[in-house]
């Protein structure tokens, strides 16, 4: 059992790099000190020259969520491996391919895919999308994923707008100055739940946990999850949200509950299970992201 909270540090080597590891709050705690804005800037000139349009805000999509794309009239789409500095996914049910949109309250890039860090790569690596978009102006962010639902009131297909994070991957990207206590926009939050009521589409709110992964979570797991106040939980989001809330973007959260979480019983879950529920719920997904960009201050 860990002792009390001391400032003891080391090097770890880890992804090829030297990685600063601390104990914080009796736990150790990875510190990502590469910069993700620094690997982008040469995509992100190439971007601002080849569109020459103001960007207002910037989609990240999660397992199953590419389709999203049909909120918008497409203006132009460009393949992560154009784009330095930008990773490709190797999950499925996520695409690598940036499509610009454009909808009645301004001009958005649509990441259909992210990185995840049981892929095996940086903190930092897995911010790269935001860090593109906010290099190319983007101040409003909306992170969208798969999750599994903790609360035993949350059904498969069922929407959260989550309104905290917490992250349990043990890794987070350094930052200088003070760090944002919250990294979601909870004003933005409260519209988009509110107008999407308004509308006729169901969403719930909650607490959002992330975990490394990629193993789901075990009934011992989810008792844990759940006495800590988590109301669902995925594999990423918390950390690349994080980062970009420190560095001033104005971040919302759209989770699709993938799957429902019991620690009564044993069921197995598998990615396709995932992937398939997203299908099945296109166009609630799309309507609950067009109302989130529509929701957002100012539009």
């Amino acid at each position: 059992m860990f002792g009390p909270i001391c400032s003891c540090a080391w090097k770890w080597q880890r992804y090829g790099r030297d990685v600063l590891a601390k104990v914080v709050s009796s736990r150790v705690m990875l510190i990502d000190h590469q910069d993700p804005l620094h690997g982008v800037q040469e995509g992100a000139s190439l971007l601002r020259t080849r569109w020459g349009l103001p960007i207002s805000a910037a989609v990240i999509a999660g397992s199953g969520f590419s389709s999203i794309t049909d909120v918008g009239t497409i203006l132009d789409r460009i393949p992560y491996s154009l784009l330095s500095g930008l990773p490709t996914s190797s999950v499925h049910g996520h695409g690598s391919e940036l499509v610009l949109l454009s909808i009645p309250s301004g001009t958005v890039m649509v990441f259909t895919g992210r990185a995840h860090a049981y892929e095996g790569v940086r903190p930092s690596v897995c911010a790269s999308h935001l860090a593109l978009a906010i290099s190319c102006g983007a101040r409003d962010v909306l992170l969208t994923n798969a999750c599994g639902g903790l609360h035993p009131g949350l059904r498969t297909g069922d929407v959260v707008i989550p309104t905290g994070t917490v992250n349990l991957t043990h890794r987070s990207i350094s930052v200088h100055g003070v760090s944002s206590a919250s990294p979601i926009d909870l004003d933005w939050s409260r519209r988009m739940t509110d107008q999407c009521w308004s509308m006729g589409l169901p969403v719930r709110n909650g607490v959002y946990a992330q975990v490394l992964g990629p193993s789901y979570e075990t009934r011992a797991e989810i008792r844990m999850l759940r006495r800590i106040g988590a109301d669902t939980v995925g594999m990423s989001t918390a950390v690349e949200a994080q980062w970009a809330a420190n560095k001033g973007a104005h971040v919302g959260i759209v989770s699709l509950v993938t799957n429902t979480l019991t620690d009564a019983r044993r069921r197995a879950v598998t990615h396709g299970d995932v992937v398939h529920t997203a299908k099945m719920s296109r166009d609630l997904l799309s309507s609950v992201v067009q109302t989130a960009l529509a929701s957002r201050s100012g539009t």
